[in-house]
């Protein structure tokens, strides 16, 4: 918050009092020039002893002389862009506008060569320690991403803070070069330095880096973009939601015959060349879901660089997978990050599926039968993953029985529901499609026939280990049911 002076309001008190006086009707005195001016800071940012003006902050200035003297004054800012200044009743208006010293000059209107000059430093906050990271991040912009020769190190704006080079082994560059000869150790590689700095009573240091080769275009670090670039190129067709088409069509002009999943395959570059010949390899790895759509296989012959495939199926929901390339030059290794997103089925595929393939009656039906029977899973277990459950709305007209199976380890599961008409009349009966179903065997309360937690002889409350289902997505599908007795 900027400060105002005491002595501001003083000298405005004594400037009123003079009007007043010169009202009177006595005719003025000419007064001589003065032999000094003094610059006063009226309002300011900082401290009393330490005065500054923050960027986009307002800086009061006013003027005295020796007394006696005319007190008549102009105000001049050095040619910048870093503050303006407007007079205003004999005072200067300065604001702030970049970081840096500036120079204000009031001048005697009676005698010009009668003036002060003071410095005055634009800051950029009063985060002093925010001001030094920022100013990190401006040395970086300022570097050379490849050097191949001595260059001048980078200068800040603000000249007010103090920067110190230090190479690797903490060798001053007072010079203010960067030491190519100290730096380069006959092979391209990416060097660290400290930078230190110092402003206003902090102080800060950091490791930068720069890519040190023996030539700016063509480097260890300039070939791997390249090789970078090409995969990207290549792994574009295969980040949009269209990988499935993208993967078909791939796998279609593709002899495969190691590829052992029945999938549609992705054949992914495991190596190239840079200018200079040489050899780039690359390696991937992926973050798999299990049960997921896509795969990523590793097929190895003896004396020959290891193929990757994606292997891909369209399944239940859209899934995305995080695909990591490693590219390989002699010592050098860079990661990039593609994210490939597989098409799933929409629940009206799956239902269309279903209604196709499974004993799953249309969205209208007329039952004359006595029963029929609904599956709960897929028959054809294509869909493994979706259960179907149902539900009559009117229980007076048909009626639903679960047919159970249990597994050899004990576990029960609906196979299937048997679907019998009671009497003739029209109702809904809901399939609902779940998605992604998980078991997860958990202990629950056993109910007695009130539905009261049943107890055992010592009080405690009877429970029994039973399966619940979680599921990612579920779709209710309506049927217009109508049976005929």
């Amino acid at each position: 918050m900027a400060k105002i002076k005491k002595y501001f309001l003083v000298v405005l008190m004594a400037f009123v009092a003079l009007v007043l006086v010169g009202c009177g009707g006595s005719a003025p005195v000419e007064l001589p020039a003065p032999t000094e001016v003094t610059v006063n800071y009226d309002i300011y940012d900082g401290s009393e002893s330490d005065p500054y003006l923050l960027v986009g902050s307002v800086m009061y200035l006013s003027a005295t002389v020796n007394e006696g003297a005319d007190a008549t004054v102009t105000w001049s800012l050095a040619a910048t862009d870093r503050a303006e200044l407007v007079e205003e009743d004999g005072s200067a208006v300065i604001t702030g506008k970049v970081p840096g010293d500036i120079e204000v000059t009031c001048t005697s209107v009676k005698d010009p060569s009668v003036k002060q000059t003071v410095k005055i430093e634009v800051v950029l906050s009063n985060d002093f320690n925010a001001i030094l990271t920022q100013a990190i991040a401006e040395i970086k912009s300022k570097l050379p991403v490849y050097v191949d020769g001595d260059f001048e190190l980078p200068k800040l704006d603000n000249d007010n803070i103090s920067v110190t080079y230090l190479s690797k082994l903490k060798n001053e560059w007072s010079d203010g070069m960067f030491d190519y000869e100290e730096a380069y150790e006959g092979s391209d590689l990416e060097y660290q330095f400290t930078v230190k700095l110092a402003y206003r009573g902090v102080s800060s240091e950091a490791i930068i880096a720069v890519r040190v080769v023996s030539d700016v275009e063509n480097n260890a670090f300039t070939n791997l973009e390249t090789a970078q670039a090409e995969v990207a190129a290549f792994m574009a067709d295969y980040t949009a939601e269209v990988f499935n088409e993208n993967a078909k069509g791939a796998a279609e002009g593709a002899s495969a015959s190691w590829n052992d999943t029945g999938k549609p395959a992705v054949m992914l570059p495991t190596s190239t060349t840079d200018k200079n010949g040489n050899k780039i390899k690359i390696y991937w790895e992926m973050e798999t879901i299990v049960g997921g759509t896509l795969e990523l296989k590793k097929y190895e012959v003896v004396g020959e660089d290891a193929k990757y495939y994606l292997a891909y199926a369209k399944g239940l929901i859209d899934e995305t997978y995080k695909l990591s390339a490693f590219f390989q030059l002699n010592d050098k290794l860079v990661k990039d990050v593609y994210f490939v997103t597989c098409d799933g089925y929409d629940p009206e595929e799956i239902v269309a599926y279903f209604l196709e393939t499974n004993q799953t009656i249309a969205n209208v039906y007329e039952l004359t039968k006595p029963f029929i029977t609904l599956n709960a899973v897929d028959s054809k277990k294509e869909f493994q993953k979706i259960s179907v459950e149902y539900a009559v709305e009117d229980g007076t007209i048909a009626k639903l029985t679960p047919v159970e199976k249990t597994s050899s380890t004990g576990v029960k599961t609906i196979e299937s529901y048997r679907l019998q008409g009671l009497k003739s009349g029209t109702t809904t009966l809901t399939a609902t499609f779940y998605y992604g179903k998980t078991a997860n065997i958990v202990m629950k309360d056993v109910l007695d026939e009130n539905g009261n937690p049943l107890k055992d002889e010592t009080g405690a409350i009877v429970q029994e280990e039973t399966i619940e289902y979680s599921y990612r997505y579920a779709y209710e599908y309506k049927i217009e049911l109508t049976v005929k007795k």
